[in-house]
């Protein structure tokens, strides 16, 4: 019985945390120099123009113009010179910080 109310109390606080997570608003970054100053898997908001496209395995590296860089699947449409709005996750490879990006308008 124990057992079970130990767990039942787990995993209310598990969703909890899950939602409260969800909920925070994302940061808004302007340029590369902020992203360092962030933790992993912090999400973020900004506004850019894409410069550039590169396959990276099973996604695409995109470049903006203000010097960050972005990842998303392959299936994101193509986005060079294209002005966006983008919403992601801070992810960071070998000293190389990227966003891992969740949402898109263009």
């Amino acid at each position: 019985m124990l057992e079970k109310i130990s767990l039942l109390v787990s995993i209310i606080a598990i969703l909890s945390i899950s939602l409260f997570s969800l909920s925070l608003n994302p940061i808004k970054i302007h340029n590369n120099e902020e992203i360092p100053n962030l933790r992993d898997n912090q999400r973020v908001i900004l506004e850019t123009i894409i410069i550039k496209e590169k396959n990276f395995g099973n996604s695409k590296l995109l470049l903006a113009e203000n010097n960050i860089s972005l990842i998303c699947d392959k299936k994101c449409p193509f986005l060079i010179k294209k002005k966006i709005i983008a919403e992601g996750k801070i992810e960071s490879y070998n000293d190389l910080h990227l966003i891992k990006l969740m949402k898109i308008k263009y």
